[in-house]
């Protein structure tokens, strides 16, 4: 069974066939920093819910794990991506990783570059579809598998 781990809004239960196959992890910020838990995600924006509606339109037989990078403001930290792509590295074993999101500010494009490689090496493939502004997230993608599509 493929794997797939999806950075995105979370996914609203209700709206997936009742065989999906999906866990929701959160990342929590406290004055230690990030921590991961595991529980049921919601999705307030529907983005989360539209990318794993479309994924399985295209294969019901796969396991997703949906890491909530941000909510109905669309932004996130950049420390808190790195932080979950870390946790992808080393907690999240899977084939594909997607993400359905733009970076319009970044002062860590090595660091991002350095774990997405790290992520590639363990034989996982990044997918990123997104509108580009600019050209961060190409050149984040760039030793991997990517798609860019003008939607």
């Amino acid at each position: 069974m493929v794997k797939i781990c999806i950075i995105d809004s979370g996914f609203e239960r209700s709206a997936l066939p009742y065989s999906t196959c999906i866990s929701g992890i959160d990342f929590e910020i406290s004055e230690k920093g990030f921590t991961a838990v595991t529980k049921e995600l919601e999705d307030s924006i529907g983005h989360g819910t539209s990318v794993v509606l479309t994924i399985l339109e295209q294969n019901s037989e796969i396991e997703l794990v949906m890491c909530k990078l941000f909510d109905d403001d669309f932004m996130a930290d950049q420390e808190k991506l790195l932080f979950i792509l870390e946790y992808v590295a080393e907690h999240i074993p899977c084939d594909i990783l997607h993400m359905s999101f733009g970076v319009t500010n970044c002062d860590c494009i090595k660091s991002l570059n350095a774990i997405c490689q790290k992520i590639k090496d363990k034989g996982t493939y990044i997918v990123s579809i997104t509108k580009l502004n600019n050209n961060t997230l190409a050149r984040l993608a760039d030793k991997s598998l990517y798609v860019i599509t003008d939607q």
